[in-house]
């Protein structure tokens, strides 16, 4: 993959209203995934939503099921939109790589959003979500299956992927202290995607 690609935030910040209008909001894809996460939290949990996007549909589920939403994106269109529809959300413009928040959080949730990033950026931040997770904490993320990465073409610009293999993600989980309760692949019911769900342990 060609190393001076664009930075998918700045994707984003070109196609940001095309793609949040074209993107489902009924949840009917991600609905038994995210229900699979908040039955488990108290009402009032804190849920990171790294990679927000405009807030909707999932922010939007959440603040709406009774849960504080640190909402965080890189790029400044969608974070536009965020403020718009998720005034509710504590809301901020922070590269994923490096993100700060106050305090650690009871969830992290990355739908469809890490997997923007570099396998390299993706292995440096594993470590920093489990660093910023409660113990006990929960986290749901969306991948590939096998180790590559590649590009598409949303609204005529090319937004880029990668993932890492499924050994290799499951391997770091449990070096982090972390026990993976549920991991789908390729599942039909929510667009195909492969969804990892996995429970902070062990403070290893």
């Amino acid at each position: 993959m060609n190393s001076d690609r664009k930075p998918t935030s700045e994707t984003y910040n070109v196609i940001g209203e095309k793609f949040d209008q074209a993107r489902s909001k009924d949840l009917s894809m991600e609905r038994r995934h995210l229900e699979m996460m908040t039955s488990r939290l108290r009402k009032g949990a804190s849920v990171l939503d790294l990679g927000c996007g405009s807030g909707r549909p999932i922010a939007r589920f959440l603040l709406d099921a009774g849960f504080r939403v640190i909402a965080i994106d890189g790029s400044k269109k969608m974070i536009d939109l965020a403020k718009r529809f998720i005034p509710e959300a504590e809301i901020s413009l922070q590269d994923m790589t490096a993100f700060e928040i106050e305090n650690p959080v009871d969830a992290v949730l990355m739908w469809h959003s890490s997997f923007h990033l570099s396998r390299d950026d993706q292995r440096r931040l594993l470590p920093r979500l489990r660093n910023n997770l409660k113990p006990g904490g929960y986290l749901m993320f969306t991948s590939g299956t096998v180790d590559g990465e590649t590009s598409s073409d949303n609204f005529g610009e090319q937004l880029y992927h990668a993932t890492l293999s499924t050994a290799e993600y499951r391997r770091m989980l449990e070096e982090l202290g972390f026990e993976v309760i549920k991991h789908t692949t390729n599942d039909a019911s929510a667009g195909g995607a492969t969804v990892w769900f996995a429970q902070l342990t062990s403070e290893s």
